[in-house]
């Protein structure tokens, strides 16, 4: 009987695939706070955010040229209807870290000035040279990252600097890939953590944190240097542009998708650029 038995378990247990596979039943797959496999190198792209990243990504190469009487453009991104937001109640040891309620900081403004608006010429192959500083800071504070979003050229140091006393662990997924490019970890407070492989490509980079699902940012990186991101006051300024006629994108995480607008920068002139976003 014993034997019986065990033959019945083994053949239910080769057709279970089969009844999965013939019924559509659910299958069980580990995955973390935001959905993401929790142990593939895959991550789920959202079709939006890649949409940005083809768009940062060059179809050409950037070559440096001597850029006579250069111009600029300057603006204001301004917010145009206030959207929810879901600030994030906590308690035990992540109150004590993270503070007892962690506000929505996905829309920053000022009035209607909005921060952290991503800014770029998306038609641009030659122009004045790139920096030579390539390192940038991103921090963890108060279980965020900061600043949330990051703008700079391929080849940058990406220096991970945690400002809390507790363990962070973060993941950095490029969204031109669909692909995670980076695990750090950092252990207690001032520990640092530099990364080469974050900013090694043009596109987007998502940052998350797998301990708090709240903790997010991201990475915007180009192989030239006409990008911006708005100030806490909705400011932007791209300087160094020969003179012409440039295709300008503008995006925010609450948007739908960048807005695309026509700018002619005229020699040693700067062209003013104000644009209200619509968010969700």
């Amino acid at each position: 009987m014993a034997g019986r038995s065990s033959s019945g378990a083994g053949g239910i247990a080769r057709l279970w695939p089969l009844l999965v596979a013939a019924l559509g039943l659910p299958t069980a797959c580990a995955r973390d706070a935001r959905g993401d496999p929790a142990s593939s190198t895959v991550a789920r792209v959202p079709d939006p955010l890649r949409a940005v990243a083809r768009a940062i990504a060059p179809d050409g190469p950037y070559r440096v040229v001597r850029v006579a009487r250069p111009g600029e453009i300057r603006g204001v991104i301004s917010l145009g209807r206030a959207p929810l937001l879901r600030p994030t109640a906590l308690s035990g040891d992540d109150a004590s870290v993270c503070g007892g309620e962690v506000p929505d900081e996905s829309v920053q403004a000022r009035g209607h000035r909005l921060a952290d608006a991503l800014v770029w010429v998306s038609d641009v192959h030659a122009g004045r040279a790139l920096p030579r500083d390539r390192r940038a800071d991103l921090a963890i504070e108060r279980c965020r990252f900061v600043p949330r979003v990051l703008a700079l050229v391929t080849g940058t140091t990406v220096n991970l600097q945690s400002l809390d006393a507790t363990a962070h662990h973060a993941r950095f997924y490029s969204e031109s890939e669909g692909a995670l490019i980076a695990r750090i970890s950092t252990v207690d407070r001032w520990s640092v953590v530099p990364s080469a492989a974050i900013a090694a490509e043009p596109g987007l980079v998502r940052v998350r944190g797998t301990d708090h699902p709240f903790a997010r940012g991201y990475v915007a990186v180009f192989d030239n240097p006409y990008f911006a991101v708005t100030d806490r006051f909705g400011r932007f300024a791209i300087r160094g542009l020969a003179p012409g006629t440039y295709d300008v994108r503008i995006w925010h995480e609450r948007a739908p998708a960048p807005v695309d607008h026509v700018v002619t920068v005229k020699p040693g002139q700067a062209a003013d650029l104000d644009v209200e976003l619509q968010l969700q």
